[in-house]
């Protein structure tokens, strides 16, 4: 087994092998905003939060849009029409949990315009009702944050993570299956990706069950402080610091898995693969969490996309 995938598959996102950012979407309690992101490959969002001693960052949307590489990035910001007629910059880049741990987080302009780590920046006016839409220009594959800056006070009024897969995979599953089928479950990767080694890894969990994961990182001001709690249900576990994919890290997440999932993955350097789960005849009836990654070792996370089955 490879832990990098079974991470991937168990918590959507978050955590991706080797990423140095984390960030959490926020509601921007002080300017009642939020960036509601636009894409047609969605998953299902683990319920997600952050919290220190200065404040408390929430991902307010149920659902969550995965880019490919270089893809343009679209959505809105919804904020209180008291903002109406309001100017605010859209931006792109990688972020550093520990940013987030001020509710009163403010920006200087001028350093933002010379911020190497802004990958892209949209100007936009809020409308009548205080809402804006944005575009921004496609970066490469990685884990970001975009945050939106009120021109007025230089103010972040909100912010929410975008990851960026390498690009978009195909799956082809049957849409219903009785409980004890094995469900064949087909991954097809871009041509362009060549035969380079890639694990593919897909997890299936009951629908009721995926409702109740949760993810919540603690801290106060450094990274040693930082505790993060990964729980399913009624079981839980917990890592200090950074989480980083270990032998270690892949047994404890097996232990809270509920017992109604099924796991399979396969390392190959093709281009389609067949995976087999395995379900068991007590499995519970009702619609299940699909959930298909492929990784590649030194490269990072190249797709991730969703689905549900229905199990009879």
């Amino acid at each position: 087994m490879r832990s990098q995938i079974t991470l991937i598959s168990l918590l959507c996102i978050c955590f991706m092998a080797q990423a140095q950012e984390y960030a959490l979407g926020s509601l921007g309690e002080k300017a009642d905003c939020g960036i509601a992101l636009e894409g047609n490959n969605i998953i299902k969002m683990p319920k997600a939060s952050f919290s220190s001693a200065d404040a408390t960052w929430t991902y307010p949307f149920p659902l969550f849009p995965i880019y490919s590489e270089n893809q343009s990035i679209s959505g809105n910001i919804l904020c209180h029409d008291r903002l109406a007629g309001s100017e605010a910059r859209v931006s792109i880049s990688g972020f550093d949990i520990f940013d987030l741990l001020s509710d009163n987080l403010t920006m200087d302009n001028q350093n933002m315009d010379n911020l190497t780590v802004v990958k892209s920046s949209s100007q936009i006016r809020l409308n009548s009702t205080g809402d804006g839409r944005f575009a921004l220009e496609g970066v490469p594959s990685g884990l970001y944050t975009i945050k939106a800056v009120d021109d007025l006070n230089s103010t972040v009024i909100a912010t929410t993570p975008a990851l960026i897969a390498k690009g978009e995979i195909a799956m082809d599953f049957p849409s219903r299956i009785k409980a004890g089928d094995i469900l064949q479950l087909d991954i097809e990767t871009p041509s362009a990706w060549g035969n380079v080694s890639k694990i593919f890894g897909a997890i299936m969990v009951y629908g009721q069950d995926y409702e109740t994961a949760k993810i919540n990182l603690t801290a106060n001001d450094t990274v040693d402080s930082l505790q993060t709690t990964i729980a399913i249900g009624d079981k839980s576990m917990q890592v200090n610091g950074m989480p980083r994919v270990s032998t270690e890290l892949l047994m404890n997440l097996l232990t809270i898995l509920p017992q109604n999932s099924a796991i399979a993955m396969q390392e190959s350097t093709s281009e389609k693969v067949e995976l087999y789960l395995f379900t068991d005849p007590a499995l519970s009836k009702g619609e299940y969490v699909l959930t298909c990654a492929v990784y590649a070792p030194g490269s990072g996370l190249m797709g991730l996309r969703q689905g549900t089955v229905e199990v009879e």
